[in-house]
């Protein structure tokens, strides 16, 4: 599991692929931030815009959102813990029949070692 400190800033991607691999542009894209450990949404579903990534043939070889987390959102909910789970989730179509979930966890630990 990825760590960083309290109070770190951290930047994801995630990319969009058809079952075959070939990239494939979602219809919408959201992402949202939830707190495991203290069971808290830190930030609700906020829409991404899907970058395309173009080669140099002229060639679509990927589509990707980068979510940006920003420091304030790895504050520590419960200052006694000396480390907790967050959960970035980000969803294709989200509300549609073709809606595509995915999830990955890192951990924030507390420079001080919790009080």
């Amino acid at each position: 599991m990825r760590l960083c400190n309290e109070q770190s800033g951290l930047e994801f991607e995630a990319r969009f692929e058809s079952a075959d691999g070939a990239p494939s542009i979602p219809l919408t894209a959201h992402w949202r931030l939830r707190c495991v450990t203290n069971d808290v949404t830190l930030k609700d579903w906020t829409e991404a815009t899907p970058e395309t990534l173009v080669g140099d043939s002229g060639a679509i070889v990927g589509v990707r959102v980068v979510i940006d987390v920003d420091g304030a959102l790895n504050a520590l909910v419960d200052r006694t813990r000396r480390r907790e789970t967050r959960e970035v989730q980000v969803v294709a179509a989200k509300d549609t029949p073709r809606e595509y979930s995915e999830t990955l966890q890192y951990g924030v630990v507390a420079l001080s070692g919790g009080r």
